[in-house]
């Protein structure tokens, strides 16, 4: 069996002055106390600007005009119209089924 040892005699660590943790920013708040009492707020005065009146609304129609205006129609070169293709469905139909509407004819 092993025995105990004996705490406390002669292996006693003395206390070290620099911290095991170190935090980076145990620091900042007085840092930044400092810093705001040295940096003054700098408060200018501007002379209130004069209100711009906001411009009148318009109705879509007038929008609409100003929008196209300078615009110039297409040329009516082609006034044939394009015959568009039906379209092509395909049904997905079993084996099964094919068969049995050929043996049924």
């Amino acid at each position: 069996m092993a025995r105990k040892r004996k705490s406390g005699g002669r292996h006693e660590k003395k206390p070290s002055s620099k911290p095991v943790f170190r935090s980076p920013f145990e620091d900042l708040a007085k840092l930044v106390r400092q810093k705001t009492e040295t940096v003054a707020p700098h408060k200018t005065t501007a002379p209130p600007a004069a209100e711009i009146p906001a411009p009148p609304q318009k109705d879509d129609e007038t929008l609409f005009r100003e929008a196209i205006d300078g615009a110039r129609p297409l040329a009516r070169a082609r006034t044939t119209r394009i015959a568009v293709e039906p379209p092509v469905t395909v049904n997905i139909v079993s084996e099964e089924a094919e068969v049995l509407a050929e043996l049924s004819d």
